[in-house]
């Protein structure tokens, strides 16, 4: 019988290190990738129709939001009245996308996306809204989030920190564990097995 099969044989029913990073690796990209699903629409702030506000906003892109509380009986729709805009510190004016999609309902509010707009670099920027939400509206918003690639780097950025602290120490002991642990037992096993046979 050769060694390798000898080995194999040996180690069966040990856990695999190489299949747990696997699977890891697997489940945090899952974690990541879902972060431009599930984003917060309000990420950046929120704001009163009409009204103006000042927020602070990451570079890349940032998803306008109209929202308005969810009422039994009530239609909801996107208003065409409203006017918006943003601007720099300088009031230089950031040109705004418009986008469509259909209104979603989370925790007693109802929100569609209804623009995009690509922030240079990270600042202080001015919103102003005119107009009118539509008429039998509850609580009208403007609401700002992260696009999906902000969404994205900034959650792995959170897991790379954890992974820096406390966490990956963690994470690095119970590797270990699960390599090491299995195999000692199994070569004492062994040696028992030696021992009896004299």
């Amino acid at each position: 019988m050769s060694k390798r099969l000898q080995r194999v044989r040996s180690e069966s029913g040990v856990i695999s290190v190489g299949t747990v990073i696997g699977l890891a690796v697997v489940a945090v990209a899952i974690y990541i990738g879902l972060a431009a699903t599930n984003a917060d629409t309000d990420h950046f702030g929120r704001m009163p129709v009409p009204g103006n506000a000042t927020l602070e906003l990451t570079e890349g892109e940032t998803e306008i939001y109209y929202a308005q509380k969810t009422v039994a009986g009530a239609q909801f729709t996107a208003p065409d009245a409203l006017t918006y805009g943003i601007s720099d510190s300088s009031g230089q004016p950031i040109e705004i996308n418009p986008r469509g999609e259909e209104p979603k309902e989370t925790d007693g509010t109802t929100t569609a996306l209804i623009a995009s707009v690509s922030i240079p670099s990270d600042g202080i920027y001015s919103v102003e809204a005119a107009g009118s939400a539509p008429q039998g509206a509850v609580e009208p918003e403007l609401t700002f989030g992260q696009g999906p690639l902000n969404a994205i780097a900034d959650r792995a950025k959170e897991i790379a920190e954890e992974l820096i602290g406390p966490l990956g120490i963690l994470i690095v002991i119970g590797l270990a564990v699960l390599y090491w642990v299995p195999r000692i037992a199994q070569k004492n096993k062994k040696d028992a097995d030696v021992y009896s046979e004299f």
